[in-house]
């Protein structure tokens, strides 16, 4: 019987030694599991700060640009091609605009048929335009 005694004591030994190794294993993997959510957390919180700041920014941005067309526009109502002179300021005046804003390729000046009366782009003036899909639009909601 007394044999048995070191031999009962080394496997309690050895089974408390497993059982604290398997409790610090699970201390360890439930304090990075923590530390990963936290983590995320923090991750989530500033995409969420970031992506704020970049709407805000479009938005400005936009608006901004909203803005200058919507002032083009404007001036264009004032413009004048009835003669020949006028239809050159224009051009002129259409040109300057459309360097002037950022994401406007061509600005026209249509007559009330569909033709090209004056246009940024020299290359398009004279040209009907009446059958585009856009100019239906227009005129079906005037």
């Amino acid at each position: 019987m007394n044999q048995d005694m070191p031999q009962r004591r080394y496997l309690i030994s050895r089974r408390s030694q497993w059982c604290l190794l398997a409790g610090c294993m699970l201390a360890l993997g439930l304090v990075v599991l923590f530390s990963l959510l936290f983590e995320r957390s923090r991750l989530v919180e500033e995409q969420k700060q970031r992506l704020a700041t970049t709407s805000r920014v479009i938005d400005e941005n936009i608006s901004w640009q909203l803005e200058g067309v919507s002032s083009a526009l404007v001036t264009m109502q004032g413009l004048d091609v009835s003669y020949p002179e006028g239809v050159a300021a224009t051009n002129r005046e259409l040109r300057a605009m459309a360097d002037a804003m950022l994401g406007v390729r061509t600005l026209i000046v249509f007559d009330a048929k569909g033709r090209v009366l004056a246009s940024n782009r020299d290359s398009i003036i004279g040209q009907d335009f009446s059958a585009r899909e856009y100019y239906k639009k227009v005129t079906r909601a005037a």
